[in-house]
């Protein structure tokens, strides 16, 4: 028997649904605006606060028989009121929708989602705050 295989667009998939439902979830719009200003590069001026994609490291995660991936994301929250209290209601507020997802994806199934860690620090130009969350998503491929 031969293991299913993820496709080659399986990360793409995976990226644009959890960039979706992100920017769609209510707690984060109520934050970051309607839909949630969480970019990937898309515009290079968001308003503040803001979300930006930072980093996408994708490694196999084969077992069982199944094809697999884990995909490491780095998220960067902008902000520059509130100080280091509103930076980590914000992070706190993204952490919180990520480990809540549930996604649908055509060819794959989420198995697992986990926060692996977030920090809060003042940005260089000591005017804004800088909270990073980097987030673990585990996925494998559906049976044929």
């Amino acid at each position: 028997m031969t293991a299913p295989v993820l496709s080659p667009d399986a990360e793409r998939e995976l990226s644009d649904a959890l960039m979706s439902a992100l920017r769609a979830d209510a707690e984060l719009q109520s934050r970051f605006g309607a839909p949630a200003r969480i970019v990937d590069d898309e515009t290079d001026r968001p308003a503040f606060p803001f979300v930006q994609l930072d980093g996408w490291r994708t490694e196999p995660a084969d077992s069982a028989g199944r094809r697999g991936l884990v995909q490491t994301v780095t998220f960067v929250v902008q902000s520059r009121s509130g100080g280091f209290a509103e930076a980590r209601r914000l992070l706190g507020a993204l952490r919180g929708a990520l480990d809540g997802l549930d996604l649908t994806l055509s060819a794959q199934r989420l198995i697992l989602i986990q926060t692996v860690f977030s920090d809060v620090v003042r940005a260089a130009d000591l005017q804004h705050f800088r909270g990073v969350v980097r987030a673990r998503l585990v996925t494998e491929a559906l049976q044929p």
